[in-house]
């Protein structure tokens, strides 16, 4: 006689990260002691602190009152007990103090069942009835693991960050390699590391950036400089606190999907740091340990005798700089990018049980963070736009353990599943909401831009010089003398646009433009009245565009080329080159 299958879990919590021990704070114990933590790493905050002690950080991005647990001034009061108030600056908590609060103070007050990590890793995920215990007629989730096993639950909370950092198109070969001298940020270990005489550069404007400048310069570096695409930006947190509060939050859910994307990131903007990360920069900067380069962006980089010779250009389209930037260790802090279909398990969840993707985001029930058709919630980055811009942060954490909690704190009982309602729900409403959305702000966009954009007259004198580039120049004859490339541009990410300022030499005339679009690559010739003509040329652009909503015009006063693609949706472009 086969053996019964086991009783399911009632919850099983993907990741032992710091989300997560915001969500078990929050349990009550009946839950807790049929509960399982799983992890690759087998402990807990393991990965977190490895972070934080590669970089060298001190303080972390949050307030003091952020912590896990109900009480928010319970991290305070461990600080004051242990007499380490001075880790504690401008409100903002060492990770170290940090680390032994969770250990000593919220980890010990769990049960002992998730207090103990499962040390494996998910690697698929089904749906099932459960047929025994207390879930029996209930919807489970089916754990596959690496190690073979399998394990049924009841509720499963994915707490793992789906995010990756973001690669730039100028970092040569086909992945980060240390032993080039060329690393992203996060994998930068600056423990033990003696930089002494070496030159570093590093690229990024944000707090890991920041901190990786005070760190090389800490241990000796000959020359840090500092290099990013904007102005260095003061703030608390990634956004507002407003996004916190319930109007602004109540505002934010009451958009469609797709115009929550978009004002998730109007909302973070740029990379920004605190106010005291920043006050310790420009100290470093004004003591001569480190070299600033504001508005400045890497074009290409090339490895000559074992050092890094970067080519720096001003980011702005109103004057530009040349500035060779050499360095023998280049660290990349270009931040990170979510994208579902990327993330092994939450891809193989959108294959499961697909639901609507905006931006790379998947479209969750607000009311419990729950995936449509699975009971499986999401915390972190991959919540935002059920959450806002600070879905990834500590604030963010609370705010979606206030709904996650909730939802499990309420029963289920027959008819269709709150899953299944959820994901009817998003499939007949947020879905086609979020699809029509983009359309028509699409359209909108076009519509308003077409005055500025005025296209015919361009587009005739494309139809009576050529189809093609080559033919454009044909019909050119022998007048053409000389050709060059364009050696510098400026672009920037508007929305549904991408915006191309190109310099031109001598005196263009409108007949002398020809610029063509496929679906990833655009081609620019300007003639100049003396014969020289100028090309520019990107064979893959970073997205696909939409060709035939593509356009330019000449801006001969200024000199300079305008060209204008149209993009298939508004998510952020950050890079121009594929």
């Amino acid at each position: 006689m086969a053996a019964p299958p086991p009783a399911p879990l009632a919850l099983v919590v993907i990741g032992a990260t710091p989300a997560a021990l915001h969500l078990l704070s929050r349990l009550p114990d009946r839950i807790l002691r049929r509960s399982a933590v799983i992890d690759r790493r087998g402990a807990w905050l393991a990965g977190w602190a490895d972070r934080c002690g590669r970089l060298d950080a001190d303080a972390i991005r949050c307030a003091v009152t952020q912590c896990p647990g109900r009480e928010p001034g319970a991290l305070a009061a461990y600080a004051d007990r242990q007499g380490r108030n001075a880790e504690i600056s401008s409100r903002s908590p060492g990770w170290r103090l940090m680390r032994d609060f969770c250990d000593e103070v919220v980890l010990a007050a769990l049960p002992q069942e998730v207090r103990n990590v499962v040390r494996d890793e998910v690697v698929g995920l089904g749906i099932s009835r459960s047929q025994i215990g207390e879930g029996e007629g209930r919807d489970l989730c089916e754990l596959e693991l690496e190690g073979g096993g399998r394990v049924p639950a009841l509720r499963v909370v994915v707490c793992v960050d789906p995010s990756e950092p973001i690669r730039p198109a100028w970092v040569p070969g086909s992945g980060v390699e240390r032993a080039d001298g060329i690393a992203l940020g996060g994998e930068v270990d600056l423990r033990g590391a003696d930089l002494s005489g070496v030159s570093v550069a590093i690229v990024g404007g944000g707090m890991a950036s920041v901190v990786l400048a005070e760190g090389a310069a800490r241990r000796g570096a000959r020359e840090v400089t500092l290099i990013c695409r904007g102005a260095i930006r003061r703030q608390d947190f990634e956004a507002s606190r407003g996004w916190c509060g319930a109007r602004r939050l109540r505002a934010f859910l009451a958009l469609p999907p797709a115009k929550r994307f978009r004002a998730a990131m109007a909302a973070r903007g740029s990379a920004s740091i605190p106010p005291q990360c920043h006050a310790r920069l420009r100290k470093l900067i004004s003591g001569g340990g480190c070299r600033l380069l504001e508005r400045h962006e890497v074009a290409a980089a090339r490895c000559i005798g074992g050092q890094w010779r970067l080519m720096v250009i001003d980011a702005s389209a109103d004057r530009r700089v040349d500035i060779e930037v050499v360095a023998e260790k280049v660290w990349t802090c270009c931040g990170s990018a979510v994208n579902v279909g990327r993330h092994g398990l939450l891809a193989k969840l959108q294959v499961r049980c697909p639901t609507a993707l905006v931006g790379g985001y998947p479209v969750l029930d607000d009311a419990s963070l729950c995936w449509p058709g699975l009971p499986l919630h999401v915390l972190g980055p991959g919540a935002l736009l059920a959450l806002g811009p600070l879905a990834g942060s500590p604030a963010g954490w609370r705010l979606a353990v206030d709904r996650v909690a909730g939802a499990m704190l309420t029963s289920a009982s027959g008819g269709v599943t709150p899953w299944e309602r959820i994901r009817q729900k998003i499939e007949q409403g947020a879905q086609n909401e979020a699809a029509d959305t983009v359309v028509d702000t699409a359209m909108d966009t076009v519509q308003g831009d077409r005055k500025r954009w005025e296209k015919s007259d361009n587009d005739r004198q494309r139809r009576e010089r050529g189809h093609s580039a080559d033919e454009f120049l044909a019909s050119f004859g022998e007048e053409i003398l000389a050709r060059r490339e364009a050696a510098r541009y400026a672009w920037r990410d508007v929305g549904f646009h991408v915006r191309i300022d190109v310099p031109l030499e001598g005196e263009v005339a409108d007949g002398s433009v020809g610029v063509f679009f496929s679906d990833s690559s655009v081609e620019a010739w300007a003639v100049a009245s003396e014969g020289g003509a100028t090309r520019f040329h990107i064979p893959r652009l970073y997205r696909r565009v939409v060709v035939d909503q593509c356009g330019y015009r000449l801006d001969a006063s200024r000199g300079r080329l305008r060209i204008r693609l149209q993009k298939t949706s508004d998510s952020p472009w950050h890079f121009l080159k594929g």
